[in-house]
């Protein structure tokens, strides 16, 4: 299945559910390490008050967690996705809880703004663009519905990681991929500000492997990797912050 055409990214995510990939970040000690890096990460860029948040691409609701576990009681907190079952998993894990304002299924990924009549101060996108061949234009609608002064945080798969040297094929998904200096192009064309540009996840496989030895021995080499040469140096998903 062509995951880049927009009919089968729904029928994939149906097909696999909200509890299947929720689990799935739970499936060895790198994954859970991993995502608790991710999410530390992105909930340091919360706003302290008045937040009225999006998460685009919900999933099984990984990062609304962070937003609710991060933003005070007042916090208003949206989030859209194209599987009808990752926001049926998510309306009732979440649902009850006052924050979440509304959880919507998405058909029209080229008029963001017909889904809410407001605009947000912080949003997010993680690991979600790089299944859809029009990444750029989601991007740009986001900036479109993001306020001025707002955040988002967003990823999108590195062209230039480990995972596509020759022979390390197997362990890089048939998704989009792009380049920093892509990013930072799409940046100025937009009259965003970069705040920040990372990455967590390196050596290829790392995230499969189920030993627990040896993920802490890579695991730790990772670390070391990103000491020396930074920590977006041959990234596999790379953590793009900006400002409007």
């Amino acid at each position: 299945m062509d995951l880049m055409k927009s009919n089968n990214i729904k029928k994939h995510w149906n097909k696999i559910g909200g509890e299947f990939y929720e689990n799935s970040w739970q499936r060895t000690l790198a994954c859970r390490i991993l995502s608790e890096k991710e999410k530390k990460f992105i909930g340091k860029f919360l706003p302290r008050f008045g937040v009225k948040a999006l998460d685009f691409g919900i999933g099984a609701g990984r990062i609304l967690n962070v937003l609710l576990k991060n933003t005070p009681s007042d916090a208003e907190i949206y989030g859209l996705d194209v599987s009808e079952s990752m926001v049926q998993y998510c309306q009732e894990k979440f649902g009850k809880n006052p924050k979440i304002k509304r959880l919507k299924v998405i058909k029209n990924l080229d008029n963001l703004n017909s889904y809410y009549q407001t605009k947000f101060n912080f949003i997010t996108a993680i690991r979600v663009l790089k299944y859809n061949q029009n990444w750029m234009e989601i991007l740009k609608n986001l900036f479109e519905i993001l306020q001025l002064n707002g955040i988002i945080v967003f990823t999108m798969s590195n062209k230039y990681s480990l995972s596509n040297v020759p022979g390390l094929r197997k362990f890089c998904a048939k998704v989009n991929k792009t380049s920093i200096g892509e990013i930072k192009k799409i940046v100025q064309e937009n009259n965003m500000e970069i705040i920040e540009i990372r990455g967590f996840d390196r050596i290829p496989g790392l995230y499969s492997i189920n030993n627990k030895l040896i993920s802490k021995i890579l695991l730790f080499w990772e670390d070391i990797l990103s000491f020396i040469f930074g920590n977006d140096f041959l990234v596999k998903e790379i953590f793009y912050v900006l400002k409007k």
